[in-house]
Formats: structure tokens, sequence, C-alpha cells
């Protein structure tokens, strides 16, 4: 009985910092807005927004494509902005792909980050600042969707009210410390 006791007080404490290191990571959704780099406008696109929306606030896309989705059992449609690939099911945004610099993320009204963007040099010895002030930086080269990067930011977004949501962010970064890849991803099971 003692062993069972502590068996799950242990499996209670790794859970607990588990769930502790996702909520260290977690970022709020309103710094994932989408809107055109170079614009001036307060509107942004998020993640669950129709095709209408997403075309009223980026404009036309380049190309528009569609696949059939296995797990949701439809068929979905990919909005094309040059290289980025915002992907739809069921007319809501879940997929945010970005490999060019046409797409700016954060909140309206600041600078926000895009593909290309450098992260501040600072001092060897300091300790490294938060990306685009709300994102840990883990400087681990690996790959992840079959990209290579040399750091990386990730975690859940979170609501407005502090939970956090079944919704990923990553944030690849390449040798030189400029944002080689975006994702934002609502899609997952």
């Amino acid at each position: 009985m003692a062993n069972q006791t502590r068996s799950l007080l242990v499996a209670g404490v790794l859970l607990g910092a588990a769930l502790a290191a996702q909520a260290q990571n977690a970022v709020a959704f309103s710094n994932f807005g989408l809107r055109p780099s170079g614009s001036s406008s307060q509107r942004v696109v998020s993640l669950s927004d129709s095709k209408s929306r997403v075309i009223q606030v980026l404009g036309p896309p380049t190309k528009t494509s569609r696949y059939y989705a296995e797990t949701e059992r439809t068929w979905a449609t990919v909005l094309h902005y040059g290289s980025n690939k915002l992907n739809f099911t069921n007319n809501s945004l879940g997929l945010v792909e970005l490999h060019d610099g046409r797409l700016t993320v954060g909140r309206p009204g600041t600078p926000g980050f895009r593909v290309g963007s450098v992260l501040p040099k600072v001092p060897p010895a300091a300790k490294p600042p938060l990306a685009f002030s709300a994102f840990r930086i883990d400087y681990k080269p690996s790959t992840s969707r079959n990209l290579t990067y040399s750091a990386i930011s990730y975690g859940n977004m979170k609501t407005a009210k502090g939970q956090v949501a079944d919704a990923l962010y990553e944030i690849l970064y390449d040798p030189q410390g400029r944002v080689s890849h975006i994702f934002l991803d609502q899609t997952y099971d």
C-alpha cells in the first residue's frame, strides 16, 4: 500500500511539473494576430477565423488548393500567400505555416515579427532575453516538421483569462538568429 501511495505521489509530482512547464511556455492568443507585412492596419486574422474574414484582412491569396483531411473526414482548403499556407477545415483557420516574410505575427499596433526577423544581440555571458517580448528561446539545434533549426520558441497559446488553450505555436530560428519558420496550430488532437 505504501508503494502504491508513493507511486501515485511521484506520478502527481511529474504531471504537475509537466503542466507547469507547459504553462511557462504558454503565450496569450493576442500575440498571434496575422496581418500583411508593412501594413499599418489594426485588423488582424486569428486561428478559427473564417476564409472570408482572412481574405478580407489579408487580401486575395496568390493560390488556393484543397486536400482531404482524413482526421476530420472532410475536404480542407489552403490559401497560399507566396510560400505561406493558411489551412482551413470546416471554414475555420486551423493551421498557419509561414515560410516567407509576407505576413507579420503580433498584436495590432505593435511591430510584431515575421520570417526574417532577427533576435536581439546579447553578450555571450548574459541570459538571453525573451524573443519579441513574449517567447522563451531554447538554444537546442534539432528538427521540427522536417525542418532544421538552431533555436526554437514553442508552447501552447493561452486565453485572455490565462487558461492554457488547445493551440500550439512554434517559431524556428536559423544559426544567425533569424526567424526561419512560424507555425500556429489548432488542428491537433
